[in-house]
This record gives structure tokens, C-alpha cells and sequence, in this order.
């Protein structure tokens, strides 16, 4: 058997060390796909496979495009630059990976739809990734076709001038940062900083001593128009912005809830809304621009809900309309499409407030969004993670939504969900078992009452109050959990646990044949882990409500039996053993992929709903006495007092000091 491979450089003209030392380390970085790629080739002792790769000239030197072509024992790949012929061996590595090794002949022309493919994490309410994890995820990300990486950031960049910032929650060193963005560019990625200049401050503004940047008492927005504020921020990004070689950031500016409603208030009465944001945005670039921004973006919720916003910005800005929500259109694209800014879409994940992904949804919304955007000429996709109330989900869960992200910022057309199942499922997901425990846990959200909107009811109740909690009754925004719902949660969270238990037991990962190290990295044991707890919390959700439902049958009762309830008292206590189980499997899965700085909001939530639990066997004790005494037990639960003051992820509002997550009722 013969292996070989050429790597042929036949760009010439350009001179100089910085060029030398650019193509020299290029080089290694495809000469380590070519070699990863060459080993799922293949061959017989008679057979020789050879990978010709040939960089032609300097003309487009940012072009993504390549030609592949696929021939007997040779596979020859064609670009114009190294950043071309490194997207072409990613697509011969994820044509070996998910083709089962096998090469169909022919050629294959590619050039992306979007020439900006961006992935945007949040680090800031909760999960903070360890960097070895971001770099495995990077390293996968390009392979998706990915070329930008935004980590969002209110208080996760550490400041020496402001050490108490970020103390209790974490934040990056520079060291971090320069590492991060060294390894983004031997990959072809971009690592943009992506910093909030103006509304979730909440870190920022509730650390003493910085509550006097704020626009009211309720420390969620910068105050627009005040000096102290950029002062503050002019030394920020003097510090933040040459830990990164990319000359784009993203200042945010979304959501502005409050604006007017404190220090800004007598401007906007003398000159409007739009006005005072305008000028607050204004004085933001030009500051981003003086410490070395050449492109800033922001998102553009503020241009749909003032039109007039737009012809007030530089010209150069870019605007990222976002939208998260299964739509069959999305007419918020017309606001972009007809200005004169270059603009980006923005689709989401689906997998914060939720105990797993809203999968079903995220195909609707990815798709069709990324579509639609193409066709009204969208220069960017962007794929978001957001980490709202504690980013309690699993890193991992996004990763399904990453692999869809990136095959839509490649090629955004509006294809069969199914179909994209059928190829990507037998890849990444190559025990059967696990496929059918990750459709029991994509199907559970589609039981009646779970969602509305981006949210899914599941991981309300999770830490809800037991009996009285609002996902119990609902209101005229949220719907209440019907009965039959607890029960598929209970049933499709026992099932998936137990295929995930037996492929953990049997240690699958070791005889899984993986793409390469990263792909292992990602999709391995650690993801095994985290689809088990979410398998856990699904089936916890599920007997947490029927034992709810059971408890309000009977006590509805004529005759409440004594014993029944002292039955029913017993399962509530049986309920806390597990719930203090699930409460340590989640700081272990939280510490497989993330620091523990944050950790604590999160925990801070498991406690609260375990007390709620005591608090509901006190009082069912004391409807026991009631039926030992011949007495009526209080069957409408008006005497029921535990929930009527407790607030988690429903009433999280500017009031609640402790929980920065995400303080919006």
C-alpha cells in the first residue's frame, strides 16, 4: 500500500518576513487536515491514494472557493490561496466523516453563500468555557465552514484598573484572550470581541461603586449622554480591543428597555428617543474606532423599533437583525434589505430556557431565516447561544444546532430537516441507541403546554414551585402544563436515560470512529454526560408534576385518607433524594467543559426549589392532622402560602440582586 501526498505553493510575488512566517504556519495547519483526511482514504495493499493540493495564485487572497476533484486513488483539490485549500480538505475530511468513508467520483465547485459565517456564545449570565474547550470547538467550527467566533461579553473581560469586575462571576486574562485568538487564526476563524456598551450592564452596574453609570435605580443600562459613562468605556476597550488582531467589534446595543427613564430622561423629552440613542451609539464608535476599530456592528432590534435609527448611523456600521422564533417569514429583513447599511441575520440555537434544545424549532428558524436572508442580500449568518437565567443548559446541547448553522451559512437553502437528519445522524450519532434517546428528548418538547415563543415551560417547572408555581395554572403569556405532558416528560426522560446508561456503561466513545480529536472532544464521553442530565431533568420535570396533580386529586376528595397523604409526603421526600442526585450531576457536567465562576446563580436555584419542596411536605402534613381530626383537608390549596412569594426564572426582575442572569420580567 502506498500513501502519499503534494502540497504544491505556486502563488508567487509577495515578499517580506510577515508574509514568509504566514504562509509557513498556513502551511502546517494544512498539511495537518491533509494528513488527518488522508487516514480515512481507502485503500488495499494493491491501491495507492494520493491527495494533490494545489494553492494557484494571489489574486482573490480572501476567497473561500475551491474545486475538488475526485478520481481513481487521487483526489486532487484546487484554490486560489491557502485559506481556500484549507475550506476544500475540510470538506474532504467531512466527506470522509459523514460518507462513511466512501468517495463518490467527480468535482465538486464551492463558494460560500455568506462571506461572514459567524457562531456567537454567551459567557457573560452564567457558563464561562474553559479555553481548551473553545479551541476543540473552534477547531470543529472551521471544519462546519465557520470563518468569525463573538464571545459576548458585559464584565467577562478581566481589567486590572477594575479587578472587583467580573470577581465573583469570572472573566478572561489577556493571556486568555491572545491564546484564543492565535489558535482562531491558524484556522481561519476570526475572533471578534463582541462587547455590551449599553443595556444588560447588570454586572457591571450592580458592583459597588459603578451603580452611578447606570440610567436608573433598577442597574440594568448605561445612563446615555453621561460623561462618567464614556470615560469608563473609552478605557474598557483602550484595554480589551488589541487583545484581539481583528480590527471588527460588536458594541451590541440591544434591547434598550430603559432608555429615558432616568439620567436620560429630560433628553429625550427634549429631543426623542432616537435621538439620544443615535448619539450615545455615535459616541461609542467613535470611541471603539480611536482604540483600533476599523468595522463595528450592533444589533439591530433598535433600526425595527425606530426606522428613523438607521439614517441617523455611520454609514460603515453594521446591523445584525436577529430573530429567534420559528417563522415561516420574517419581515423584520425589509428594514435592512432597503437601507443603505451592510446588515447580518442572526438565528438562534433554541437551547436556553429550556432543559434541551427546541430542535423542531431551530430547524424552522435556522433554515428558513438563513434563506430568506440570503435572498435580500445578507452579507452575514450568525448562529447565537445565548445563556439566559444562569445559561443552565449544557454546552453540548448546541452543537446539533451548530452543525445545521453551518451547513446553512454555507448554503442557505431551505432543505428537508429529515433529510439532514438521514445524512448527519448516522456521523455524529453512530449508535443507534443514541439516536433514539436524542428523539426522545427532541420530542419531549412537544407535548402540550411546554412552549411559547423562545421558552420552554420544562425548565420553569423544574425549578418552580411544586403546587402553586405559575407553570401550574398559567396566565395570559404562559400556558399551564397539562397532566398528560408530566407524564411523556416522565416516560421519554426514563427511556433516554436508560440508552444513555448503557452507553455510558459500555464506554461507547472508545469504538466510535470520530472525525478527528476535536470531533471526539465535542461529541464523545463529555456529550454523553450532558444529554444523560438532561435526560435526568426531563424525567425529574415529569414526576415532580404528576405527584402534583396526584397530590390535588386527592385532596379534593370528600374523605382525605391520612394515609395517603403521609404516602404522598413519603414521594415528595423520595422527589429531594434525587433532586440533591441531579443538583451534583450538574456541577459535574457544568465542570466537564466550563470554569466554576458562575456556577453559583445556578445552584443558587437548585436550593431555592429543593426548600420549596420541604415547604410543600410541611404543609401536606399538616392537611394530614386535619383528616386525623376528622377535619376537611384544604382541597383549593388556599391556605397553600409556599408559592405565593417565591419567584424563580418567572419573576426574575430588576428587584432581585442576587440573580444577574437575566433581570427582565
Amino acid at each position: 500500500m502506498k500513501c502519499k501526498h503534494e502540497l504544491r505553493w505556486v502563488q508567487k510575488g509577495e515578499k517580506g518576513e510577515e508574509f514568509a512566517a504566514f504562509k509557513l504556519d498556513m502551511e502546517k495547519q494544512v498539511q495537518k487536515r491533509l494528513e488527518s483526511a488522508l487516514k480515512h482514504i481507502p485503500t488495499d495493499e494493491h491501491s495507492e491514494k494520493t491527495l494533490r493540493i494545489r494553492i494557484k495564485n494571489k489574486k482573490a487572497r480572501d476567497s473561500e472557493s475551491y474545486e475538488m476533484r475526485i478520481a481513481k486513488h487521487t483526489v486532487e483539490i484546487q484554490a486560489d490561496n491557502l485559506k481556500g485549500a484549507y475550506f476544500g480538505i475540510k470538506a474532504l475530511k467531512l466527506l470522509l466523516g459523514f460518507g462513511g468513508h466512501v468517495l463518490t467520483y467527480g468535482t465538486i465547485r464551492e463558494e460560500p453563500d455568506f462571506a461572514n459565517r459567524a457562531v456567537m456564545l454567551d459567557v457573560s449570565r452564567g457558563k464561562m468555557p474553559e479555553i481548551e474547550y473553545l479551541k476543540h470547538l473552534v477547531c470543529v467550527l472551521s471544519d462546519l465552514g465557520y470563518n468569525i467566533l463573538q464571545i459576548y461579553c458585559e464584565d467577562k473581560l478581566f481589567l486590572p484598573k477594575h479587578p472587583n469586575l467580573g470577581k465573583l462571576t469570572g472573566a478572561y486574562t489577556e493571556a486568555e484572550i491572545r491564546e484564543l485568538d492565535r489558535h482562531c487564526c491558524r484556522h481561519f476563524m476570526e475572533l471578534q470581541p463582541c462587547i455590551q456598551t449599553y443595556s444588560h450592564m447588570h454586572g457591571v452596574l450592580r458592583t459597588p461603586g459603578y451603580e452611578m453609570l447606570s440610567e436608573n435605580q433598577d442597574l440594568f443600562s448605561l445612563a446615555a449622554g453621561k460623561e462618567e459613562v464614556y470615560e469608563f468605556l473609552e478605557e474598557e476597550l483602550a484595554e480589551v480591543l488589541p487583545w484581539f488582531s481583528s480590527k471588527t467589534v460588536n458594541i451590541t446595543m440591544d434591547e434598550a428597555y430603559d432608555l429615558g427613564t432616568g439620567h436620560s430622561r429630560e433628553s429625550v423629552e427634549k429631543k426623542g428617543k432616537t435621538a439620544v440613542f443615535a448619539e450615545h451609539i455615535k459616541r461609542v464608535i467613535e470611541i471603539a474606532e480611536r482604540q483600533g476599530a476599523e468595522k463595528v456592528m450592533m444589533w439591530g432590534d433598535g433600526v425595527v423599533k425606530y426606522p428613523e435609527l438607521q439614517e441617523q448611523l455611520p454609514d460603515d456600521v453594521i446591523l445584525i437583525d436577529w430573530n429567534y422564533n420559528p417563522q415561516s417569514e420574517y419581515p423584520s429583513l425589509n428594514a435592512f434589505h432597503e437601507g443603505r447599511h451592510e446588515f447580518w441575520a442572526a438565528a438562534g440555537v433554541s437551547t436556553w430556557n429550556s432543559i434541551f434544545p427546541r430542535v423542531y424549532n431551530m430547524y424552522q428558524n435556522i433554515i428558513v431565516y438563513s434563506s430568506q436572508a440570503k435572498e435580500m442580500g445578507a452579507e452575514g449568518f450568525m448562529l447565537t447561544d445565548w445563556g439566559d437565567y444562569g445559561h443552565c443548559q449544557p454546552l453540548g446541547l448546541s452543537l446539533y444546532g451548530y452543525l445545521l448553522g453551518g451547513c446553512q451559512a454555507f448554503h442557505a437553502e431551505r432543505i428537508d430537516a429529515k433529510l439532514f437528519e438521514k445524512k448527519m445522524w448516522p456521523a455524529i450519532f453512530q449508535d443507534k441507541r443514541l439516536r433514539r434517546a436524542f428523539r426522545l428528548l427532541m420530542d419531549s418538547n412537544l407535548s402540550p403546554g411546554l412552549q411559547t415563543g423562545f421558552k420552554t415551560m420544562t425548565i420553569y417547572y423544574f425549578f418552580d414551585d411544586m403546587m402553586d408555581g405559575l407553570s401550574m395554572h398559567g396566565n395570559s403569556r404562559y400556558p399551564y402544563i397539562p397532566e398528560e405532558s408530566f407524564h411523556t416528560l416522565a416516560e421519554q426522560g426514563e427511556k433516554a436515560c436508560q440508552l444513555l446508561d448503557e452507553l455510558l456503561d459500555e464506554k461507547i466513545w472508545e469504538s466510535t470512529k470520530y472525525i478527528d480529536q476535536s470531533w471526539k472532544e465535542l461529541f464523545g464521553e463529555k456529550f454523553l454526560y450532558e444529554l444523560k442530565l438532561s435526560a435526568w431533568m426531563t424525567w425529574f420535570t415529569g414526576k415532580k408534576g404528576m405527584l402534583a396533580y396526584e397530590i390535588k386529586k386527592n385532596l379534593r376528595k370528600k374523605e382525605v385518607r391520612p394515609e395517603i397523604i403521609l404516602r404522598q409526603i413519603w414521594d415528595i421526600r423520595c422527589l429531594y433524594a434525587k433532586w440533591l442526585e441531579i443538583r451534583d450531576f450538574f456541577q459535574e457536567v457544568w465542570l466537564l467543559r466550563s470554569k466554576r465562576s458562575g456556577i453559583e446563580s445556578s445552584l443558587s436555584l437548585f436550593d431555592g426549589a429543593g426548600m420549596q419542596l420541604k415547604k410543600t411536605a410541611e404543609w401536606l402534613a399538616l392537611q394530614r392532622e386535619a383528616g386525623l381530626e376528622g377535619k376537611t383537608a384544604d382541597g383549593e390549596l388556599e391556605t397553600y402560602l409556599a408559592g405565593k412569594d417565591y419567584g424563580i426564572l418567572w419573576t426574575g426582575d430588576f428587584k432581585n440582586m442576587w440573580d444577574r442572569a437575566y433581570p427582565w420580567q
